[in-house]
């Protein structure tokens, strides 16, 4: 009976490592694919509603480079979204005196954050430390940011994973750097 038991539970381990694999292969492109669709229509009522350059792009260009870079694993396309959402924040900063306020500084912050990630998985170290570096210093320049630590402290993962090329060589010496 013991024999049975285990056999049975042994096989039911094996059914449900193959369903769970089944629905990662089958369900998770599925969703993957519906919420890319999502901020794609967001983006275009954004578009549409208050133009090409809004600030509401902002947020919905980082999601969708973040679901490109790491769901679909194409950088080249989170790169995209990331540069233009921080084309439209840079166009704010010399129209507007945007720079000033922390909403502003946050969304830069972010930008520059998830483009160094990018630079970073391509490759391309050292634009992913001038990326890190800006985030750090705009970051530093503030005050009463809810998130501040947060973006701090992921700012300083980055410098962390900049620290060795796979050389081994340093990259960085201290964040400010």
């Amino acid at each position: 009976t013991t024999t049975t038991t285990t056999a049975a539970a042994a096989a039911a381990r094996t059914t449900t490592t193959a369903t769970t694999t089944l629905c990662k292969q089958i369900m998770c492109p599925l969703l993957v694919q519906s919420r890319l669709q999502q901020c794609q229509e967001e983006l275009k009522q954004i578009r549409d509603e208050s133009g090409p350059d809004s600030m509401e792009l902002v947020k919905p260009l980082g999601m969708l480079g973040l679901l490109h870079q790491h769901m679909t694993r194409d950088v080249s396309k989170a790169l995209d979204c990331h540069e233009e959402a921080l084309r439209i924040l840079l166009l704010l900063e010399t129209n507007d005196d945007r720079t000033t306020t922390t909403a502003w500084v946050e969304s830069m912050v972010v930008t520059r954050t998830d483009l160094g990630s990018c630079h970073e998985t391509l490759g391309q170290y050292e634009l992913a430390k001038q990326e890190y570096s800006e985030a750090y210093t705009l970051l530093l320049s503030i005050d009463g940011c809810g998130h501040k630590r947060t973006l701090l402290e992921s700012c300083q993962r980055g410098f962390e994973r900049m620290s060795r090329t796979p050389s081994g060589r340093r990259f960085v010496q201290n964040p400010s750097a």
